[in-house]
């Protein structure tokens, strides 16, 4: 049987190269990847709402679908709001209801000065470089029962409305993070219990980017949710 496509959506001020450390052990484990570059980073002016990222997931995510793929989409931080949004209509539950083939199942979430926000567990060098990759954010988190907890923190710049979450629809796990400095670990299970998301993985002793510090131990986590044991 062939094995998903993991499909990669970064969080806000990131650009899809913070996950190629991780990229060789998923190709190496015979997994095809894609990844979203999100429209609303490194734009000016800013997009005034998600609709052009939202449209971005359901591109890439939707043209593999409709060549009867099956997805498993890896979504950080941020990134999982237009996911939710982008999702809809492409679970591999809706789409054998329609006897189609392909479709996203399931679905994993990972959690979002940026080097001590995002890299403080990375070598100084290696944290400089990734923060000269961050880009400018025009827009952010969402009103969604998902992310609501994330709102008192990142709320003033970053509002736009929820419409769908695909995570209540498609299987979801997440990958806990203890030493993550941009969202606390009990944050991180208020989010999941809050979701209603039933498989936490870890967790795992490092900040809030794994798929630099512990690239590794990211590929297996999204192994396992392929369903490797």
């Amino acid at each position: 049987m062939a094995k998903p496509t993991v499909v990669f959506v970064p969080g806000g001020f990131h650009t899809p190269a913070i996950f190629d450390p991780v990229l060789p052990f998923l190709h190496a484990a015979g997994y095809p990847t894609a990844s979203v570059y999100l429209p609303s980073v490194g734009v000016s002016p800013g997009i005034p709402d998600l609709s052009p990222d939202v449209e971005a997931v359901n591109l890439v995510v939707g043209g593999l679908v409709a060549l009867g793929r099956e997805v498993l989409l890896v979504a950080h931080s941020y990134g999982g709001v237009p996911s939710s949004e982008g999702l809809q209509g492409l679970s591999k539950q809706e789409r054998q209801a329609q006897g189609l083939a392909g479709g996203v199942d399931p679905t994993a979430l990972l959690p979002e000065n940026p080097i001590e926000a995002f890299y403080h567990d990375l070598d100084p060098a290696v944290a400089k470089y990734y923060a000269s990759l961050l880009r400018r954010q025009s827009v952010g988190l969402q009103t969604s029962s998902l992310l609501v907890t994330f709102l008192t923190r990142f709320s003033s710049p970053f509002l736009s409305q929820i419409t769908h979450e695909s995570y209540r629809q498609i299987p979801t796990s997440c990958l806990l993070l203890s030493n993550d400095r941009a969202v606390s670990l009990a944050r991180q299970k208020r989010v999941a219990k809050n979701a209603g998301i039933q498989q936490l993985l870890g967790p795992i002793n490092c900040g809030h980017s794994p798929f630099l510090s512990h690239p590794e131990e990211v590929s297996k986590f999204i192994r396992q949710v392929a369903g490797e044991t």
